[in-house]
């Protein structure tokens, strides 16, 4: 399952990025990018909602939209989000995002001189969901706990 997650995700450009703050929930749209250990990161501002929420509560949830048209395709993945400070991961994933994007070479640097106005976040998964119309029609949901 893992192999069809990486895949999967390598082609999607955004996700649902959900959080709660208090017993509300609140929902934003984020690029992202997945590590090898299928590590799910964004970049936002540290007083976006978001930001904000994950700071008070860890607990997180993300969709991704693989194939909108019917038969359709999406991943859930469920876990706990956290800001990543270390520089050499940042660097690393960076790498991941320029890869993909095309944008952010500057960031790592800025970062390090505190002239960022972004903060790197991290969602680490504790499961998936996989909802599968094409390859799996009699049993599209597959779930994998890590």
């Amino acid at each position: 399952m893992q192999k069809t997650i990486k895949k999967h995700l390598s082609s999607a450009r955004l996700m649902q990025l959900a959080t709660i703050s208090g017993d509300k929930p609140w929902v934003v749209t984020v690029y992202f990018v997945v590590d090898s250990s299928l590590n799910v990161y964004w970049l936002s501002w540290p007083d976006r909602q978001h930001s904000q929420n994950i700071k008070n509560n860890p607990k997180a949830s993300g969709t991704f939209v693989i194939k909108p048209e019917r038969p359709v395709i999406g991943i859930s993945v469920e876990g706990r989000a956290s800001n990543v400070s270390d520089y050499k991961n940042i660097n690393t994933v960076m790498n991941l995002y320029i890869n993909k994007y095309n944008e952010g070479r500057d960031f790592h640097n800025n970062f390090i001189n505190g002239t960022n106005k972004h903060n790197l976040y991290c969602l680490m998964p504790k499961k998936f969901t996989i909802f599968d119309e094409v390859s799996n029609i009699k049993n599209p949901k597959q779930e994998w706990l890590l």
